[in-house]
């Protein structure tokens, strides 16, 4: 019984059915993998539709993101710290502001405004007198007056006055400290200076013809002394503030310069901790932002140029068609440089800096000749077409042997 069942002739019917019945599930699994197929096809391409604004969007935010960054990286920085004196008297503590740079007006100068913030010997002697009939504060603190070298100030001499190499004896500024503090109607304690831009030490490089990469100087120096007994007082710069828009603005002690250009500047120190005199330089250079701004602007002004003077050499020279609205884009291109070039922060107004003649000046000439190979060509292929004949095969054969000689046309 157990072998008639082994080999029962119902046995291959039902290998069968369970083949069929097996074919069937893969075929359904098959058929739910292309359902899920088409519609994750489907909603690919409903993606793929708006796929490019997304990467125009993302593109976008990336280069906006990226320029505002370096710009903010590479901004104009803050004037910095000035060292401190080490005059071991009485000192007056003044603020050093940065008020404006112009390298091109009068030769170059520096508008510089200081305010004085504190005398060492108010805080020291102030005391408070209780007696109504005198003045409120008792200073035993003389007046100071502060002195300039005149021959760094900049603008026009006066023509009645002679300068020479002797000790100023003019003060800039008095400061009266009893004054200021008993009385609300005293000047407040500020003044300001105008110092010429000195490029001596800077040396070829203290010029506007190698904009932006000039460099400036501008010489401080000041003493002060005791109305009274003609003593020495201490001027510190404690604070520096103001931005010098275009520039960078560093204070450099007079013996630190001089050291930089292998002049022994040591004795310098001595003097002015013995003196009390406020001897500095402030170096002057444009920002780093500046000067990738102008190279990009030179290179982009090599790159037009070039680009359009192979295509007036591809359509002159080789024959190729070019359409007629790339003939406005040299013409254009000669009032863009030039709107460029003013767009310059702090550039010359006049043609004449390096910048010039590397890449304004022979970009301009290559632009002028472009246009004109142009407008020449343009001119007698107009004419050629006009001469062709409009009819039967003579016009198709003038066309097709016209191709290869077509160029900028209107």
């Amino acid at each position: 019984m157990v072998l008639s069942n082994h080999f029962s002739p119902l046995r291959p019917l039902h290998i069968k059915n369970m083949y069929t019945t097996g074919m069937i599930g893969v075929g359904g699994i098959y058929w739910r993998i292309a359902t899920i197929a088409g519609v994750l096809d489907r909603h690919v391409r409903k993606v793929r539709r708006w796929h490019w604004a997304v990467q125009v969007l993302a593109i976008t935010c990336a280069a906006a993101g990226c320029g505002v960054g370096l710009g903010w990286a590479f901004r104009t920085q803050a004037l910095d710290s000035a060292p401190p004196s080490l005059y071991p008297g009485r000192q007056v503590q003044m603020e050093l502001t940065v008020l404006d740079v112009d390298p091109l007006t009068g030769g170059g100068m520096i508008t510089i405004s200081w305010d004085i913030l504190n005398d060492t010997c108010v805080d020291n002697s102030t005391t408070l007198n209780w007696n109504a009939s005198v003045s409120p504060y008792d200073l035993s603190c003389s007046e100071v007056n502060i002195f300039m070298d005149q021959n760094l100030f900049a603008g026009s001499r006066d023509p009645n006055t002679t300068t020479s190499t002797g000790v100023p004896t003019i003060p800039i500024f008095q400061w009266i400290p009893r004054t200021f503090r008993n009385t609300v109607l005293a000047n407040t304690p500020t003044f300001q200076t105008d110092i010429s831009i000195w490029s001596k030490l800077t040396g070829p490089r203290g010029s506007l013809v190698n904009y932006p990469f000039d460099v400036y100087a501008g010489e401080l120096w000041l003493y002060a002394r005791t109305l009274d007994t003609n003593a020495s007082v201490g001027l510190n710069v404690s604070q520096t503030a103001g931005i010098a828009f275009g520039f960078d603005t560093y204070i450099v002690p007079r013996q630190d310069l001089l050291k930089a250009l292998n002049i022994d500047g040591s004795f310098i120190a001595d003097v002015n901790e013995e003196l009390g005199t406020l001897d500095l330089y402030l170096v002057i250079r444009r920002t780093t932002l500046v000067k990738v701004y102008v190279l990009i602007l030179v290179v982009a002004m090599w790159v037009i140029t070039l680009l359009l003077l192979g295509i007036a050499a591809k359509a002159v020279l080789y024959g190729f068609q070019v359409e007629s609205t790339v003939l406005v884009v040299p013409v254009a291109t000669l009032f863009a440089f030039t709107t460029l070039r003013s767009s310059m922060p702090g550039s010359p107004s006049a043609f004449g800096a390096y910048i010039d003649f590397a890449g304004t000046l022979p970009s301009l000439a290559l632009l002028v000749t472009v246009t004109v190979i142009c407008l020449i060509h343009t001119l007698f292929q107009q004419n050629d077409l006009r001469h062709a004949p409009s009819q039967g095969t003579s016009h198709t054969a003038y066309a097709v042997t016209s191709i290869g000689r077509t160029s900028c046309h209107v």
